[in-house]
C-alpha cells in the first residue's frame, strides 16, 4: 500500500497491530490464517499473510475487498482498489 501522509502509514501499522491482536485473543483454537510479516520503505506498506488451509485460502483470498476491510482503509486514505497483492504458494516442511 502506499501512502501520502505519514499520520496515514502510522493508522495503518496501528490498524494491523490491532487486528493481529485481536486474532490472537480469540478463543477459538481454528485460526487458519495468521500475519506474518510487515515492511515499510518511507511512504509504502507492505506486509503478508500465511495460510495454512488451501481451501480456506481460496474461499477468503479475496476478503481484503469486502464492505468490512474497505471501511477500514478509509480510516487512512484507500479502498480496496489502492491494494495491490500477490498470491505465493510456499511449500513448507512435511
Amino acid at each position: 500500500m502506499n501512502f501520502i501522509h505519514e499520520d496515514d502509514v502510522i493508522r495503518c501499522a496501528r490498524m494491523l497491530q490491532w487486528s493481529d491482536e485481536r486474532m490472537r485473543a480469540r478463543t477459538d483454537p481454528v485460526i487458519l490464517w495468521a500475519w506474518k510479516e510487515s515492511y515499510r520503505d518511507k511512504m509504502l506498506m507492505e506486509f503478508s499473510v500465511a495460510w495454512y488451509s488451501k481451501d480456506y485460502f481460496e474461499a477468503r483470498k479475496d476478503a481484503f475487498q469486502d464492505t468490512s476491510h474497505a471501511s477500514y482503509y478509509s480510516k487512512f486514505g484507500l479502498s480496496p482498489k489502492d491494494i495491490k497483492t500477490e498470491h505465493v504458494l510456499v511449500k513448507g516442511k512435511a
